[in-house]
């Protein structure tokens, strides 16, 4: 009886510590959040969006470059005039 009673103690004591571990932590986040938005203003963080805009940007622009340099360099491969038929010579019908 004793040592069930002393397994629920424990297990609250365990539960109890958890959340508080947890109302800590989130409790460090929220201060940390607070502290970085006080000491970035709203144009910085502007500015890094705008930044980033820019990298992504110049990123897609050469994705696309080459892109197109490939379809250049192979030629007309990509129009569907030098392209055989779908299935030539590979669907064979066979009749039993």
């Amino acid at each position: 009886m004793t040592f069930t009673i002393v397994i629920v103690i424990i297990i609250i004591v365990v539960v109890i510590a958890i959340v508080v571990i947890a109302i800590v932590i989130i409790a460090i986040v929220a201060i940390a959040i607070v502290i970085i938005v006080v000491l970035l203003n709203v144009v910085v963080l502007l500015n890094v969006v705008i930044v980033l805009l820019l990298i992504a940007s110049v990123v897609f622009a050469t994705g696309t470059l080459q892109l197109l340099q490939q379809a250049l360099e192979s030629g007309n491969d990509l129009s569907l005039e030098n392209q055989p038929p779908v299935n030539a010579g590979r669907m064979r019908i066979r009749t039993v």
